[in-house]
């Protein structure tokens, strides 16, 4: 039986609408794709082609025979799909729908791995945005922060994850970090940094990885250094709950990305990973056999009781 990068935890059957496709998590899907989503009974696969361009398919039809790049992984806004979210070229961005195919949006904005919040950012603020208008809404309020520079993440539609990432050039020298609503800010830097057992620590990055089915947990990338225990921007993987109270390690996510997710009445059942085998499979480049990894995806679930196990 071939083995994945990825540690394999339990074994489940998602029943997809209408039954029309069944994956079991943490199982194997052969398929060398960019990205591969699921949304109610859609399935989304973008081909791989070249770095450039891809091919998109809606339940194994092509949408995009123009070979538009696509790049990361499409998002699903009331009935749509857009696409290259975050580009800036507008003869790049097409969105989708079942009802009326492919059309061109001049939007431009970000989102998490949770789907719960479309924003963009400057240096200086956070904004929510509408996909379809392309309308935007400050989310914070600075007039500056001196040698820092604002992002984040949201964790839900009302509350987000604000990073300032202060000095450096190509990185932070170190961030600080603030829970908001519209209800109070309140810095949660120390609450993160305790969960490393050096003093000294400087957190430098946050990422956001995976949130439960339920909502109620988080599980993160949190970077940081020290100089007292020669730790040089070191980043483990940990699990937290909304209010950022640190519930335990996970295990560190490595040679794996997430390229879709699974998403059934407008809540995430899944994720899928990208990941590779352990076996080579030969292919012929230039006339001259090679021996790469077989890709493969593998649908995931973030279950924190079996992460902490």
């Amino acid at each position: 039986m071939k083995k994945t990068v990825l540690f394999i935890t339990f074994l489940t059957i998602l029943n997809i609408a209408n039954g029309q496709l069944n994956h079991p998590i943490d199982s194997l899907i052969y398929s060398d794709v960019r990205y591969f989503m699921i949304i109610d009974s859609l399935k989304v696969e973008g081909l791989r082609n070249n770095i450039d361009k891809s091919c998109i398919f809606v339940n194994g039809r092509p949408i995009d025979s123009t070979k538009i790049s696509c790049d990361g992984i499409p998002v699903w806004y009331k009935n749509n799909l857009f696409f290259n979210t975050e580009s800036k070229n507008l003869s790049k961005k097409i969105m989708y729908s079942p009802h009326d195919g492919v059309k061109k949006y001049s939007s431009v904005f970000s989102v998490d791995n949770g789907f719960a919040q479309y924003y963009s950012y400057d240096y200086t603020n956070i904004y929510v945005v509408n996909p379809l208008s392309g309308d935007r809404k400050l989310y914070t309020n600075y007039d500056k922060i001196p040698d820092c520079v604002v992002s984040g993440f949201f964790i839900d539609a009302a509350r987000a994850c604000v990073i300032h990432c202060c000095d450096g050039v190509e990185a932070c020298d170190y961030i600080r970090c603030y829970l908001t609503s519209s209800a109070e800010t309140k810095e949660i830097t120390q609450q993160i940094l305790q969960t490393f057992n050096e003093k000294d620590a400087v957190l430098t990055d946050l990422n956001f990885n995976f949130i439960t089915n339920d909502g109620k947990y988080l599980h993160l990338g949190v970077q940081y250094m020290s100089d007292q225990h020669n730790v040089k921007r070191k980043t483990f993987s940990r699990i937290f709950d909304l209010k950022f109270n640190f519930i335990g390690n996970a295990l560190n996510i490595q040679d794996s990305y997430i390229n879709g997710v699974n998403i059934q009445n407008n809540h995430i059942q899944n994720y899928f990973l990208s990941s590779w085998t352990d076996t080579k499979d030969s292919i012929k480049i230039k006339k001259r056999a090679i021996y790469p990894y077989k890709n493969v995806i593998v649908p995931y679930r973030f279950n924190p009781v079996l992460e902490l196990a």
